[in-house]
């Protein structure tokens, strides 16, 4: 029990003096002054860092990733509190309806509140042109075990199809954000879900082990259903394809029919009753398969079905929901850039003490460190893909 009061120690507790209004700005306006001080000191020491146009990388741990994003993007809880107040006053409406002297309170009251909220906004963008959040832009943000998307859903952010990262931090604030976490990490959450949300179904992509020969680009890796998505689709198309028109299965089935009767006039009693158990147990099996493709199917989101589709010569036919019709569509909808990188489990790791141990292993992981490694580098990535392709030929 102690490992796990330690890790509640150093991440849940931390979470809540985080969320509560009387210490969330004395830890983010004493990070960001650390930062900027260790900052100014590296360029007093590195004075050529800057006029060479210098790239500064951020890694951060668990709640750490959450303090980066609100001090870079500046945001402030107060709009939080407006929507509250947004949406109790809204409530107070339906109850008081019919009383003409407790409804002209609450528009007063709603007036206010859209008062104290624009003044606010104008308060922030002009902080924002008087002093930026941060003295440097971020080249790339290494979010390791990271509850941000939590955080983001509670604040209201919703996917909305632009494919962009900028949904979720501007590109002129950070450049690239990399989202890596363990798979049985309790306090790590994916990202991409929050910008598409047929992500949801795509796994996000495996960091490879730092001794692996072949190393492919993750650039060039290709998206990937889930196993069960992936196998409920394969099969319906290999039916579909295999399958034939109905009138031809009518045909069919007459054709059974009528051989069937001709082998009862003919050889009597006992070949009949065979061919009927036969047949009997043949379409018993068949339909118990088709229903379960079916109720696979259904489940199935329209968005899915064509994503598996991709480079593999299937025709695309238009859907009668208006999802995607065609590859060029569907590309339009795709992440610019894959955010979520999944560490693989070690094939005699225990799941169970994973979630004790996982949250905290990450500085010690040679696949983690290999991983900032080559992005912090790229020239490293370059190395190695060139190495994978000298393999392949």
């Amino acid at each position: 029990m102690k490992g796990v009061r330690s890790i509640l120690n150093s991440s849940a507790l931390d979470i809540l003096y985080y969320t509560s209004p009387l210490y969330r700005s004395e830890i983010t306006n004493s990070l960001k002054s650390e930062i900027v001080r260790l900052y100014t000191i590296f360029c007093t020491r590195h004075p050529y860092f800057e006029p060479s146009n210098g790239k500064v990388s951020i890694i951060a741990h668990s709640l750490g990733s959450v303090l980066i994003y609100d001090i870079m993007t500046g945001w402030n809880p107060v709009h939080s509190y407006d929507e509250l107040m947004a949406s109790v006053l809204t409530d107070e409406e339906k109850f008081a309806s019919g009383n003409e002297e407790v409804l002209s309170d609450v528009a007063q009251a709603r007036k206010k509140v859209q008062e104290l909220d624009d003044l606010m906004k104008s308060i922030k963008n002009k902080q924002r042109k008087a002093v930026k959040s941060l003295p440097f832009t971020v080249e790339n943000l290494f979010a390791i075990g990271s509850p941000l998307s939590v955080f983001l859903a509670l604040r209201g952010v919703r996917p909305q199809g632009s494919g962009t990262q900028d949904l979720i931090v501007p590109s002129s604030l950070c450049k690239r954000l990399f989202n890596i976490f363990h798979p049985s990490d309790p306090v790590a959450y994916r990202l991409e879900p929050l910008i598409l949300k047929h992500y949801s179904t795509i796994m996000p992509l495996h960091i490879h082990h730092f001794s692996a020969p072949k190393k492919e680009p993750y650039s060039k890796i290709p998206r990937k259903a889930y196993a069960a998505f992936t196998g409920a689709i394969d099969e319906l198309r290999k039916e579909k394809d295999k399958s034939p028109t109905k009138d031809e299965d009518s045909g069919s089935e007459g054709e059974i029919a009528n051989t069937e009767r001709g082998t009862k006039n003919e050889n009597g009693m006992d070949s009949i009753s065979a061919n009927t158990k036969s047949q009997t147990k043949f379409s018993l099996s068949g339909w118990l398969n088709n229903r379960k493709k079916k109720e696979v199917a259904e489940k199935l989101s329209a968005e899915l079905q064509i994503m598996n589709t991709m480079g593999k010569s299937a025709d695309l036919k238009p859907a009668g929901d208006g999802a995607y019709t065609s590859l060029a569509d569907l590309d339009k909808t795709e992440l610019e850039y894959r955010l979520d990188f999944q560490l693989r489990e070690q094939r005699m790791e225990n799941s169970y003490l994973s979630v004790l141990t996982s949250h905290t292993g990450y500085w010690t992981n040679k696949d983690v460190a290999f991983f900032l490694l080559t992005h912090l580098h790229p020239e490293l990535q370059e190395e190695a893909c060139s190495e994978h392709v000298g393999a392949d030929q």
